[in-house]
């Protein structure tokens, strides 16, 4: 199992495998959301969209195995 952990100063989108986890397509002050998986032995993909609508640019990726 990990967690996974966006932060973002406005909206981000992170994606493992293909499925949305984490969803805060939304104009905001740098935030951030976290989500826990059981990830099957292997590789995996992980993508992360983010988008500034005004001010400061921040965006953050992380993950770390759960014990």
């Amino acid at each position: 199992s990990y967690r996974f952990t966006a932060g973002s100063d406005d909206g981000v989108r992170v994606y493992v495998d293909g499925a949305l986890v984490i969803d805060r397509w939304v104009d905001r002050g740098f935030s951030t959301d976290s989500v826990d998986l059981t990830l099957a032995a292997g590789d995996h993909e992980v993508v992360m969209e983010y988008y500034e609508q005004f001010g400061a640019a921040r965006a953050s990726l992380g993950w770390a195995a759960l014990p």
